[in-house]
């Protein structure tokens, strides 16, 4: 099990204003953090969604779910408008490698919670898409088919070449 060094929760929100452009990624926007004795980035927005609790992630964790924010999944048909998240960091482990989404929001106002939905069959079609499109983007990733530790998310890692399940 990790420590927790600091837990962020973040919400992407679309369409909402950028900061300057980071990791030399024009679809990623914030600014150069210093943690854990290395140099991360604490992201505004990711492929047009913002983030406005600014999550402090790698850069190669930044790029990552900007094109998951660009999966067809979570923009047709219809536009998540946001994605509530919680992502922990460690100084034990790589910091800024990790986060876990926990729900999918769309314009309407309309929430899918991973927690409720998953055993829900007519939700659960989504979930699977989701999850499917985060395992083609991400090294790791843990689902409700993981085991008691996941049942509320995905989450979602790169470095560790875990797989998906």
């Amino acid at each position: 099990m990790r420590s927790a060094l600091f837990a962020s929760v973040l919400v992407l929100v679309a369409g909402a204003a950028s900061a300057s452009t980071v990791c030399d990624d024009p679809r990623l926007s914030g600014s150069v953090v210093s943690a854990c004795g290395t140099t991360l980035v604490s992201i505004d927005t990711a492929a047009g969604i913002s983030f406005p609790d600014k999550p402090v992630v790698s850069c190669e964790m930044a790029s990552r779910l900007a094109d998951f924010a660009q999966a067809p999944v979570l923009t047709q048909p219809r536009q998540v408008a946001q994605i509530r998240t919680t992502s922990p960091q460690t100084c034990e482990a790589e910091p800024g490698t990790s986060v876990s989404i926990v729900a999918f929001q769309f314009p309407s106002g309309w929430e899918q919670r991973i927690e409720t939905a998953w055993d829900n069959p007519r939700r659960r079609g989504y979930l699977d898409n989701a999850r499917a499109a985060a395992c083609n983007r991400f090294d790791s990733v843990r689902s409700p088919l993981s085991g008691e530790e996941f049942q509320a998310s995905f989450f979602l890692s790169i470095g560790d070449g875990e797989g998906c399940n």
